[in-house]
């Protein structure tokens, strides 16, 4: 009677080890067919991290950039005072502290690059080849060139076109310094970002009205 009991429990175990066992195979048959499956899993969470850290970057990025729509714009007699052509004469180079002025020396034969504008936009010639138009607006902006007198602002640029096909951009900005003598830009890039480094600029003079 024990010994048919013991062969009853020895019974019941095999075929309980016997479904798990079957069970543990179904699992491994079926990550075998799915190899991809914990793999897809670990890409999108990959995915998931990338996009927060590009996210996070755009943030740290954005917050380097000064909000155009919050600065004021300038008056009047300046968009009346910066009207006319204006004609390279020679180079700011940043020394240190101060600035170095490095003037051109143009053969007669040569066209010198100059800029006219117009009441809301201007031409950029150059050379024979190669020039810029674009809308602009005149912004204020704090004395970061000391050792320059005149009014100090930014040019904001909109709807930049070359005289290369193909050739465009929304917007792009300039550091400017208006005299009565001359007016000289520091090209700031394509996005307004504070503190932009401030290297080197073109001095021009006016030449018509």
């Amino acid at each position: 009677m024990l010994l048919n009991n013991s062969k009853g429990l020895v019974v019941i175990l095999l075929a309980i080890l016997g479904c798990e066992s079957n069970a543990a195979k179904q699992t491994i048959s079926n990550q075998e067919e799915n190899p991809k499956h914990q793999e897809v899993h670990v890409r999108k969470m990959d995915s998931t991290a990338a996009t927060n850290r590009t996210q996070s970057l755009e943030q740290v990025d954005k917050s380097t950039v000064q909000d155009v729509s919050l600065m004021r714009t300038l008056p009047v007699s300046i968009y009346q005072q910066i009207k006319g052509r204006w004609e390279l004469v020679s180079y700011q180079i940043k020394d240190g502290e101060d600035y170095m002025e490095v003037p051109i020396m143009p053969s007669p034969l040569d066209l010198i690059e100059y800029w006219v504008f117009k009441k809301s936009s201007y031409r950029r010639i150059m050379d024979e080849r190669l020039s810029f138009s674009a809308k602009y607006t005149l912004l204020e902006s704090e004395k970061r060139i000391p050792m320059f007198e005149g009014t100090h602002f930014i040019l904001h640029a909109k709807k930049v076109r070359s005289s290369i096909p193909g050739v465009k951009r929304p917007e792009e900005f300039f550091y400017g310094v208006l005299s009565d003598e001359s007016l000289t830009l520091f090209y700031l890039g394509t996005t307004l970002k504070k503190d932009a480094p401030i290297s080197q600029g073109h001095m021009y003079e006016k030449k018509g009205g």
